[in-house]
């Protein structure tokens, strides 16, 4: 838009006065451009004036016409980011860090004249943590105000449909903890002290929300795959394990679990030990050996000494069946060293099958 000084003809009882506007205040005279419909881009507008002085009447306005810029409206979905005032080292200390902020909306939709609009590449939300709240050590939500990287006299004519705009601030603990492994299915002597292992890498940084960590989870081992000896076990590298995130480029820890003091036994077993669960009361099973004469237990050799073959139980779950798999299918055997003093630390070694027959019941 242009903007115009005028010169303006006064009337008034003690005769005919030319003046300026340093005479006259804004309330003092109106003057209004006559615009009816017009195209965008540069137009020539017609002036008049008003007084709002009773004592005074306006005769002539110098010049009669401005020539003015019109624009058509546009809306555009604009990206927003986020910022903060305050400075970046009063807001933490210690181990907590910033990570990136995050505004109530990614995009918002701007709206005013398209040689404007269509030059905004961002909306600015633009918040300051009181700083009495600082340093931060947990994540923060606060209010923001609307920014547009533009001059004021350009961003007066814009509008945005941003409600309640916001800036969450992540906050989180940065610390380098030790990796760990927990175990499963192990035997009753591994309860409550595990067996001793070592991880490659053995420490990790990581990002947590929790101000209790103090180690980072990377897998479980099933002892059915811990043979007597030095067993070594590679396990990817999750990028998250609860609320801690890995911050390394760590693709694998390998897992060393030395059990050499440990001896391997052997069991024979048969079919007719065998239970089944789950099963259907429409049904029947019935089971053939297909590995279990050659079953790997390892334990301490005077627990192995000790084994009565015929007092381990096997279990088969027909859950595993598959319909429409065959009458007859192989399925997993769990084979079930009974929690006595003698089993105590032994475990079986390796996975079993039994071949499994089913049939309607009569």
């Amino acid at each position: 838009m242009t903007k115009a000084t005028c010169m303006w003809t006064l009337w008034c009882p003690a005769g005919r006065l030319t003046s300026t506007p340093r005479r006259f205040s804004r309330d003092d005279l109106v003057v209004e451009a006559a615009v009816g419909y017009v195209d965008a881009g540069y137009r020539t507008v017609n002036l008049s004036a008003r007084s709002t002085n009773p004592a005074a009447e306006i005769v002539e306005v110098t010049p009669s016409s401005v020539t003015l810029f019109f624009d058509r409206e546009a809306t555009q979905v604009v990206n927003v980011k986020p910022r903060l005032t305050n400075r970046a080292d009063t807001l933490t200390e210690g181990d907590y860090v910033i990570e990136a902020l995050q505004a109530t909306s990614r995009t918002v939709n701007v709206t005013g004249p398209a040689s404007v609009v269509e030059t905004l590449s961002e909306v600015i939300f633009e918040a300051t943590i009181d700083p009495a709240r600082l340093p931060l050590t947990a994540t923060e939500e606060v209010a923001a105000e609307i920014r547009y990287d533009l001059s004021e006299a350009n961003a007066r004519f814009l509008t945005c449909d941003a409600e309640k705009p916001g800036i969450t601030v992540p906050v989180k603990r940065e610390l380098t903890v030790p990796a760990t492994v927990s175990f499963i299915n192990q035997p009753a002597a591994f309860n409550d002290t595990p067996p001793e292992y070592k991880i490659d890498p053995a420490t990790v940084l990581i990002r947590t929300t929790n101000a209790d960590t103090n180690s980072f989870p990377v897998g479980k081992i099933d002892f059915s795959t811990l043979k007597n000896g030095v067993n070594q076990i590679k396990l990817p590298a999750p990028s998250v394990e609860g609320s801690a995130e890995l911050q390394e480029e760590i693709t694998k820890f390998t897992v060393t679990v030395d059990l050499s003091d440990y001896a391997r036994g052997r069991l024979d077993l048969s079919e007719n030990q065998v239970t089944f669960t789950n099963g259907s009361e429409a049904s029947a099973a019935s089971a053939t050996a297909e590995n279990l004469q050659a079953v790997t237990v390892i334990g301490s050799q005077s627990s192995l000494d000790k084994l009565d073959p015929q007092k381990i139980e096997l279990l088969v779950d027909l859950q595993n069946w598959k319909e429409g798999g065959g009458s007859v299918q192989s399925l997993p055997v769990t084979i079930l060293l009974k929690p006595d003093e003698i089993a105590e630390d032994c475990w079986v070694y390796g996975t079993y099958t039994v071949s499994v027959r089913m049939r309607t019941a009569q």
